[in-house]
């Protein structure tokens, strides 16, 4: 901790997701089952309770207000980015100050907010009948890559982490080492 109080993060540990990676995942975690990269509006303010950061009936007015200005009568859902920036504006009622988004991760979001967990596929059973069936064709796909291609290719999903089923609609079994061999 500094001088001024604020918590400060340890250094993340190389299997630990990055704060953007964190973020991601509570979001889905509070967002449509379905449809993973959309926040039904009043999920919000679900995921404002867990993190306590509705403190009284202003809060949460102050909330609604800033969510319902963002729509601008849009769908009843945000995306990833209306989330981000309604969360940093919010975060100005909570604790006013240039350190205030910061402050309410590092003591509210991060520790309190329920997240998605990514967990590893088990690649027995339907899931090797499944590959077994594509082995093929995704041969073929592969096949066609040029020497250039293939590495290119992986470089994409390994920063990507497209093996790590992180985004929307990311949920291959297929793990990199298991699409470059």
């Amino acid at each position: 901790a500094e001088a001024t109080g604020t918590p400060r993060l340890p250094p993340p540990e190389d299997d630990e997701p990055s704060i953007e990676e964190a973020l991601w995942r509570i979001f889905t975690r509070y967002a449509d089952a379905r449809r993973p990269d959309r926040l039904p509006s009043r999920q919000f303010l679900a995921f404002c309770r867990d993190c306590q950061l509705l403190r009284g009936k202003e809060d949460r007015a102050a909330a609604e207000v800033l969510v319902r200005t963002r729509l601008n009568g849009r769908q009843n859902h945000l995306t990833f980015v209306d989330f981000a920036e309604i969360l940093a504006a919010f975060s100005q009622t909570i604790k006013p100050g240039e350190d205030a988004f910061r402050d309410v991760l590092l003591e509210h979001v991060l520790p309190l907010a329920k997240r998605r967990t990514v967990g590893s596929v088990d690649m027995t059973g339907e899931v090797e009948t499944i590959l077994r069936r594509f082995r093929r064709p995704l041969d073929g796909v592969f096949a066609r890559l040029g020497d250039k291609d293939l590495p290119a290719f992986l470089a994409f999903c390994r920063a990507k982490r497209l093996h790590e089923a992180t985004g929307p609609g990311a949920a291959s079994p297929l793990s990199i080492r298991a699409a470059g061999e």
